[in-house]
Formats: C-alpha cells, sequence, structure tokens
C-alpha cells in the first residue's frame, strides 16, 4: 500500500490473527475524546476514509467563511446556550439520538438484532459457527434489551449485561462482545443508523484479555496407542487430522472427490473450509498408506461419541483438538517452512508461531517419529507391548 503524507490521520496496514489476511486500519482523535479507529478490507475504501477524514479536518476552518447569516445566527445561538460544548459533540449527540436517516429513535433492538440475524443467514458467505454465535448472542441481547431503542443503548448498559447476563470465562465474554460490535458496526455502516464515523456504543465495550494457552499435543507413542484402539470407522478422523492437520469440522465435510490420488492432496473447495478459502492438503507418506488402507470419508455424524471409548481403552487421555495441534507442531519441526506448515493446516504463519511451535516434546526426532506411525508400524507396536490387533487390520 502506497504511503500517504496526513497530518490529522494515520493510515496503516496490519496482519490480522485470525486469517493471516491484510487489514487496513485509519485512525484519527477528535477534539475531545478517545482515540478514533476503523478498519477496512480493501485498501481503497481504507484510502478513501482517510482522505475524507483529513480533508475534514484540513477544511474546519474554511467551512466557517462559506456559512451563510443565517447559518451563522444558528451557531452563534448553540453557542450561547451549550458556551462550553464542542459543536461536533452536539452534532453527534443529534445522530445518535436520531441516526443519519432519522430513524434510529424509532428502531428497537429486536428489530435490529432479527434483522441482523438475517442479514448473517447466507450459508454461501458465512460460516456455520458465525451463523451460530449471531442467533445465539444477538438473541440473547434480544431478551435483555428488546424493546428499548438501539439509540438508548449506552455503553454501561452493554458492560453490566456483558459482566451480569454473559458472565463465565473472559474467551466466552470476548466471543459476545464480538459479535455485539459487529451488530453495532452493521447499524453504523450498513443501516445509517448511527453517525458512520463514531463508533457506536455496541462497538466500544471493553475487552477483557485472554491468556493464550500452550496447545496440547500427543507424544507419537500416545497416538500410536490410540490407534490400535481405534475402530475401522473412525481412523480416517484420526489419522487425517494427525498427519494431515485438518479441522475436525472439515474433516466431517470430505467426500470421495475431495482426495486426488493421482497427486497425492486434497483439494478442499471453499464451502468446508473454516476461511473460506480453497486449500492444498498436500498428504505425507504414512497417510497416504492410511488412506490406502481405510478411505478418507467419515461415515458417521459426531465422532466425539466413540473417542471417550477410545481413549480409555489406550491408557491415554483425549486432548481437544491435540490431533490437529500435534501435526501443526511436528510438521513444523520436520520442514522449517512456516509458509508450508501455515498453508496446509490453514493458520496464519503469525498464529502458527505464536501457538505451535516449539512445544514441549516436539523434536527432530520425534517429529520423524510423528510422520513414521504407519499402519504397519501400529500393528507391530501393538503385538510387541502385548496389545490386541487392532480392528482394521483385520479388515
Amino acid at each position: 500500500m502506497k504511503k500517504r503524507d496526513y497530518q490529522h490521520v494515520k493510515l496503516r496496514e496490519e496482519q490480522r490473527k485470525d486469517n493471516g489476511r491484510s487489514s487496513y486500519v485509519v485512525e484519527w482523535r477528535p477534539e475531545r475524546g478517545a482515540l478514533r479507529r476503523r478498519r477496512f478490507s480493501d485498501p481503497e475504501e481504507a484510502k478513501a476514509e482517510a482522505d475524507h477524514i483529513e480533508k475534514l479536518f484540513s477544511n474546519g476552518l474554511r467551512i466557517v467563511a462559506d456559512l451563510s447569516l443565517q447559518q451563522m445566527i444558528g451557531v452563534a445561538m448553540i453557542l450561547q446556550h451549550l458556551p462550553n460544548v464542542p459543536l461536533h459533540e452536539v452534532l453527534n449527540f443529534y445522530l445518535q439520538q436520531h441516526g443519519i436517516n432519522g430513524t434510529a429513535h424509532n428502531v428497537t433492538v429486536e428489530e435490529a438484532g432479527k434483522q441482523f440475524i438475517e442479514s448473517r443467514s447466507d450459508p454461501d458467505n458465512y460460516s456455520a459457527s458465525w451463523r451460530k454465535d449471531v442467533r445465539l448472542h444477538i438473541g440473547k441481547l434480544i431478551a435483555k434489551f428488546g424493546k428499548r431503542y438501539v439509540n438508548t443503548i449506552k455503553v454501561e448498559n452493554l458492560e453490566a449485561y456483558i459482566a451480569d447476563d454473559v458472565g463465565g470465562a473472559n474467551r466466552t465474554r470476548l466471543n459476545h462482545i464480538t459479535t455485539i460490535s459487529a451488530f453495532g458496526n452493521w447499524m453504523r455502516t450498513k443501516k445509517k443508523w448511527f453517525p458512520f464515523s463514531v463508533p457506536t456504543p455496541f462497538e466500544e465495550i471493553q475487552r477483557p484479555k485472554c491468556k493464550t494457552k500452550n496447545k496440547e499435543i500427543y507424544s507419537p507413542e500416545e497416538l500410536t496407542r490410540l490407534l490400535v484402539f481405534t475402530p475401522l470407522d473412525m481412523v480416517p478422523f484420526m489419522t487425517i487430522g494427525a498427519f494431515g492437520g485438518m479441522r475436525a469440522a472439515e474433516r466431517m465435510r470430505l467426500e470421495d472427490d475431495h482426495w486426488q490420488a493421482e497427486n497425492g492432496q486434497f483439494a478442499l473447495p471453499s464451502e468446508i473450509t473454516k476461511t473460506q478459502r480453497r486449500r492444498i492438503v498436500e498428504a505425507q507418506p504414512n497417510l497416504k498408506e492410511w488412506i490406502a488402507l481405510v478411505g478418507h470419508v467419515m461415515p458417521f455424524q459426531n465422532p466425539y461419541d466413540k473417542t471417550g471409548a477410545i481413549s480409555k481403552a489406550a491408557g491415554v487421555p483425549w486432548k481437544y483438538n491435540a490431533l490437529r495441534s500435534s501435526f501443526a507442531s511436528y510438521h513444523l519441526q520436520k520442514f522449517k517452512n512456516e509458509a508450508l506448515t501455515a498453508m496446509l493446516d490453514g493458520h496464519s504463519v503469525q498464529e502458527l508461531n505464536t501457538s505451535y511451535k516449539g512445544l514441549n516434546g516436539v523434536s527432530d526426532k520425534t517429529a520423524d517419529e510423528w510422520f513414521s506411525i504407519t499402519p504397519q508400524a501400529v500393528i507391530d507396536f501393538a503385538a510387541a507391548n502385548g496389545l490386541p490387533a487392532p480392528e482394521w487390520s483385520k479388515s
């Protein structure tokens, strides 16, 4: 993005943590009040916004010279009755009460919330998890504030709601705040119910800090034990997660034509990936052996109905999302290529470095062992340790 010189506005590019994409941030500070910030995915929209705000600041005094006498009298009356209040605050107060299109004082939270839920219901544009979050979080907000008009809701009302009605862990509260902020942004930018350049109260809720916990992974021996006791219909779920790094939901959506045997890879279409972008997942040699043995399509709806029994039989605790986390950590250690690992498992490089690099137990030796877990290696492990032969080895 070509850098522009501004006196009153800052325009910068930053990389998002969730998907690695670039976002463009416009920042400015009003005459009084906190720093204002807007984010854009389109650099041209960001530049246009920065130019617009810069022009408003730069031409502030020139506008006065263009006022008619009648307009000057109106300004003088405002200054006389509100001598200590800047004019832009008077304007913002009016817009917050009435909205740009004059309807904010007639729209209830219930009406706005239902429209927002409907606007996020298209599966082609929004992930299943986001659609679910919007329904649950905005539904709860409607239950609390449904009959109130959107322009009467203050930041302190929303922060009390998050603390008292939502509660829970910081992550839970942050998830609700993220949805409510998106709701406020939609009312401001799409519906024009609030001033365009000023964040709504829905967007200014204080966000709690969430500590990033170290990811849990399996050791090569732990995974081998789990695979000894994995029933035939669960083997694709286990091995594609462990050696392909796919998310659980992505594994469950796999169909026959997603596996390209001639290329030794999965071609994941945008409709089954979390990021809604196509992704190629190249299979390691050991994963190719597993796919040749048991296939790659999941024949059931909920794999977690069976993980408890597998874990108990193997004597290995089930660790949340550890199949995928193990793949990311061991693959990064083995191939020393951050961009490749991030591309295969759908992380951003920043997230990979933050959460998966150098976890305890990950070394060149264990990384080699991880990607050497083949069907025959599991059968041999079971025989050497007095364990029953795997169910899938008898098929």
